[in-house]
């Protein structure tokens, strides 16, 4: 473990409302420090895969800013030198032409395409008797840099994958809430997303990170059972916990699971 007072944190000199882009250095390591402004009531910083996040309310003061900004790098820097390896930054996964794809008992092939239209699309194929394969058509417009086909084929998987996947997402949920929730749902759909793992509205629907389909099956339920538990408590209250932990007892080990293998998790 590495003494965090010895970090350099980085001044960051912010320009509200645009994003502002640094960089610390932990443990030998460089972590890329994205601050962006939203409307949001609090300030708050993650440690992913695009580095050190950091969220900050519109219409707060700079001095405010400055002061949420170098507690929270000092909080990331303490955080990451005592597991460097843990926040080690990876590359993203790179997609190819025919490639094979195992996610969640199901297997995947890979079709990449380009066509001649102004955005990109995915297509889902039926599923070969001989292989037991699915196919995606990852249609990619013509013309696109390197980076923007980088950019646009993990959300194009996520996309397929979502496609596939979704009618079985919508009757696990619905089976645990009539089992144990018994609450109003609304809709339950899967969505491209690297920081959170779900997400529940005022309004019941339900949004599940595609990633989390790279998760053992008891994880995957626990944050299901998480946010079905918002139907009744639509925050992180202590009620809210004891809902979580009649339905899944050990969701403090999925929650460590989820921590650990968060950058080990994505499309």
């Amino acid at each position: 473990m590495s003494d965090p007072d010895a970090f350099a944190i980085p001044r960051v000199p912010l320009q509200p409302p645009a994003e502002t882009r640094a960089e610390m250095q932990v443990a030998g390591l460089t972590f890329p420090v994205i601050v962006s402004h939203e409307r949001r009531r609090d300030a708050r910083a993650s440690i992913g895969r695009r580095g050190v996040l950091i969220r900050l309310p519109v219409g707060e003061s700079v001095a405010w800013c400055d002061r949420q900004v170098a507690s929270l790098l000092h909080w990331a820097a303490r955080t990451i030198g005592r597991d460097p390896g843990r926040f080690r930054i990876r590359p993203p996964r790179v997609y190819h032409h025919d490639q094979r794809l195992s996610v969640a008992e199901s297997e995947f092939r890979l079709h990449l395409e380009y066509a001649d239209r102004a955005t990109n699309a995915v297509r889902l194929g039926e599923v070969d008797r001989t292989t037991g394969c699915r196919t995606l058509r990852l249609i990619l417009a013509n013309g696109l840099s390197q980076a923007q086909r980088d950019h646009a084929l993990p959300r194009l998987v996520s996309r397929g994958l979502a496609l596939a996947k979704e009618p079985e997402l919508r009757g696990h949920v619905e089976h645990l809430n009539d089992e144990f929730f018994r609450r109003p749902l609304g809709t339950v759909r899967y969505r491209y997303a690297r920081t959170r793992w779900g997400s529940c509205s005022a309004r019941g629907n339900i949004s599940i990170a595609t990633r989390l389909l790279l998760a053992p099956p008891e994880v995957f339920e626990y944050v299901l059972v998480h946010e079905l538990a918002h139907l009744v408590e639509l925050n992180h209250s202590p009620r809210f916990w004891r809902l979580v932990e009649l339905v899944v007892p050990d969701f403090r080990d999925h929650q460590a699971w989820l921590r650990r293998h968060q950058e080990d998790c994505q499309i």
